[in-house]
């Protein structure tokens, strides 16, 4: 492979850089490669010194034949080599970006000018030749097709271009065991049968005049997705679930109105800022890009700022978690500042909190020791089984007493059971399906493809109240939060008629979890349910299932 600098044009700009390839919008799994690229002879891309390629046809990638114009946006430039090919490039650091998008595009401009400048000028004398030899050749074939016979005029009429494209779908819909390249089968030519005149066309209209609102066809919606900075769909699919939970954006929001110090914290700032454009209604249908965001979140959790592949739960967690301490901070500040007067409960507690109560006996003395957890989620098991999963099972499997191996303080006892009570329940339920399991032969993480029946109204408080169906496998407890505190329920019976309506789903597309890909399916306030596909927006027909 040729490399170097310039190939005798002077020496060539170079980038550090990260590729991505796309095909028809589905990035191509395992092309993403890091390096150097240079741009030779000013058109011809070179990443460590071999020239890039097709990730398919092995195609070489040229700036020259470029089949639409390349976009910059936040560090990431968008090019589009070939039919269905995106190209999409990351400087490090980002500001090389603008200098790279600057020699594409113009590399660009320059291709389309010399396709569309005016053909050369021919001589008087050579365009009347041509055009004395057209009319020969047209009269000749003029004389041939009026002696043609009759049959012979329709199968000349075949190859016109009117009908060409009839021909050949005729050649397609009609069955015939034996065909030519005509599309005719022994002596016969083979013709679409006439269709009889439709009953319905030719009806008047019986329906009294109506609103348009009524008729059924596209319209442009007002939701819009987010850009996919590189392998970041975990994060455009939670960013598009929290978006959904328009109240606990309006609480998020309000804060600042309460605890004018959250406005000083940088994530705080970022949040409301995407929050805010991705549910404002004028704004335009264009993706937006939440690189910010991503970049504020890198800062405390680096593993969230390269392009490699995330989980999405992983990540949720840690949104929530760097969100409610910046809270937290800036509620500190504020009493520090004023001195305590009244409690003020911030978004992400009052939203997503929950109290677990997990109580220890031993099976031998009856001792018992209780523990108090909070959490902002669930992690749900699966049962093993190979058919369809309900959700108010996996629920209550969570919840249903197990025996433990624990050596009692007391009487050395080598079992106690365990009994979990949900003492405080979240306004908003997030329940974490472990698809991803560790297999242990394998060193390595597997995913279970069991179906899921979700429900579009839970009702917590009968699902706990009901009998568990098995045994709960042993679980890891999730990640406990900073509490701070909240008045706990007067009575068991407030947790017992508690009734979740489905907001949204982030689901995982893919094998296995070393690859795939990550989308949203969010309902509207309008009841209306959306698929989130990074920048691509999809209305659905009704509420999706796992």
């Amino acid at each position: 492979e040729l490399g170097g600098s310039g190939l005798g044009t002077g020496p060539a700009m170079s980038f550090n850089i990260t590729a991505q390839y796309f095909l028809d919008d589905v990035e191509v799994p395992e092309a993403a490669v890091n390096g150097r690229l240079t741009i030779q002879m000013k058109f011809i891309p070179f990443l460590n010194q071999k020239r890039m390629l097709h990730p398919r046809t092995r195609g070489t990638i040229s700036l020259s034949k470029q089949i639409a114009e390349p976009q910059l946006e936040d560090g990431l430039v968008r090019i589009y080599p070939f039919n269905g090919l995106e190209l999409r490039i990351t400087c490090e650091p980002s500001e090389d970006a603008a200098k790279l998008y600057q020699q594409v595009v113009e590399r660009y401009e320059k291709n389309s000018q010399a396709a569309t400048s005016p053909a050369p000028a021919i001589s008087p004398q050579k365009s009347t030749e041509e055009a004395e030899q057209n009319r020969k050749r047209k009269r000749h074939v003029d004389d041939v097709f009026e002696h043609m016979s009759s049959q012979g005029r329709e199968e000349l009429t075949k190859f016109s271009a009117p009908t060409a494209k009839r021909r050949d779908i005729d050649s397609m819909t009609t069955s015939a065991p034996e065909r030519n390249s005509l599309g005719r089968e022994a002596g016969r030519i083979m013709r679409r049968e006439p269709q009889p005149p439709s009953s319905a066309l030719q009806r008047r209209p019986s329906n009294p005049p109506q609103d348009s609102s009524i008729y059924a066809g596209y319209r442009p919606s007002l939701a819009f997705g987010l850009q996919n900075l590189g392998n970041t769909c975990y994060l455009n699919a939670v960013t598009q679930a929290v978006s959904s939970l328009r109240e606990f954006v309006d609480d998020l929001r309000g804060m600042s109105r309460q605890l004018p110090e959250v406005t000083n914290g940088a994530l705080f700032q970022r949040t409301v800022e995407i929050l805010t454009r991705m549910q404002a209604t004028n704004s335009l249908p264009v993706a937006l890009s939440p690189a910010k965001l991503r970049e504020q979140i890198a800062i405390a959790a680096p593993m969230f700022q390269g392009n490699g592949q995330q989980d999405a739960h992983e990540f949720f967690l840690e949104y929530m978690n760097q969100l409610h301490d910046e809270l937290l901070r800036a509620h500190q500040a504020f009493e520090a500042k004023h001195g305590k007067g009244e409690e003020q409960v911030l978004a992400t507690q009052s939203h997503f909190d929950a109290e677990v109560e997990r109580q220890l006996t031993c099976v031998q003395c009856g001792q018992a020791r209780t523990v108090l957890e909070r959490f902002r989620d669930f992690s749900l098991d699966f049962s093993g089984s190979t058919h369809a999963e309900q959700l108010p099972s996996m629920l209550r499997r969570y919840f249903q007493p197990e025996l433990l191996e624990a050596k009692c303080e007391h009487c050395n006892a080598a079992e106690a059971n365990l009994d979990t009570n949900l003492r405080e329940a979240p306004r908003v339920l997030v329940l974490h399906l472990k698809r991803f399991v560790p297999d242990m032969e394998k060193q390595c993480y597997e995913k279970q493809h069991q179906a899921v029946d979700i429900p579009g109204l839970l009702d917590l408080g009968a699902t706990l109240s009901g009998n568990a169906v098995s045994a709960s496998p042993p679980r890891l407890p999730a990640r406990p939060l900073a509490p701070l505190a909240a008045p706990a329920p007067e009575s068991p019976e407030e947790t017992c008629n508690l009734r979740y309506g489905l907001r949204a789903i982030v689901a995982h597309e893919g094998a296995s979890p070393r690859a795939g890909h990550y989308v949203c399916y969010a309902k509207s306030a309008s009841g209306t349910w959306f698929l989130y596909d990074d920048s691509r927006v999809t209305r659905l027909p009704q509420e999706p299932r796992d």
